[in-house]
């Protein structure tokens, strides 16, 4: 009851002005197939901390990977599996009014690497649905977009009233705040932990250190 009071408090201060900043954090499982000789169809769950901040055009994703504490080796027993080791993974910068956005490749040996792309407003949209469902306090609304093949690429529950315009894993015209969701082409499920509104933090955040290394630029995103 706490956590749905802080909420509420936040968020009732929110409505008066435009917010600034926002920050938040999430709870992440990411699902891999384990398979091994005796178990083909085992899986692993792999728990990560998500970290969402933007301030006016920019904003930036990524997660810390709290299973490197348990697979500090990243390999995965049994079965002998590598694991991405980076320190931030599924890093997803974007910028606003330059429509740009820069992105980190995960590679399980040692090879991730950096791409940039232009995208289009309007490259991805959501059908949002008329249901409401309450989590932690916020009025919360069921929204899904599609991959190009026609599946269902990510499924959220959000509240409209914080604006995420690009959130995590590179998802474009998010239509608010996510507060629940699952990504089913990285089998990953989010779950805010919490958030912020006009709390300053430094703009060193929107450039990592693995942004340092070169990036390659790729064709536009554009709606097909």
């Amino acid at each position: 009851m706490k956590t749905i009071i802080i909420f509420i408090t936040i968020l009732n201060w929110g409505f008066t002005a435009e917010s600034q900043t926002v920050s938040a954090q999430y709870e992440i499982k990411r699902t891999r197939k384990a398979a091994t000789s005796d178990n083909p169809e085992a899986l692993m769950t792999l728990n990560l901390t998500g970290y969402y901040y933007r301030n006016g055009s920019n904003s930036i994703f990524f997660c810390r990977p709290d299973y490197l504490k348990n697979y500090p080796d990243a390999i995965y027993q049994p079965g002998n599996m590598s694991l991405l080791n980076d320190s931030l993974q599924n890093i997803t910068y974007a910028n606003l009014d330059s429509l740009l956005i820069r992105y980190r490749v995960g590679a399980s040996n040692g090879l991730s690497s950096n791409v940039m792309y232009n995208y289009a407003p309007d490259y991805r949209s959501w059908e949002i649905y008329d249901t409401v469902r309450i989590i932690n306090g916020l009025p919360c609304k069921y929204a899904t977009t599609k991959s190009r093949s026609g599946d269902i690429l990510c499924e959220i529950w959000f509240y409209p009233e914080i604006e995420m315009p690009v959130s995590i894993n590179t998802l474009i015209n998010v239509p608010g705040l996510i507060v629940e969701g699952t990504y089913f082409n990285t089998q990953e499920t989010f779950k805010l932990a919490h958030f912020d509104l006009d709390v300053p933090f430094s703009q060193d955040v929107f450039w990592p250190e693995y942004f340092n290394e070169p990036f390659k630029k790729m064709p536009d995103a554009i709606k097909k």
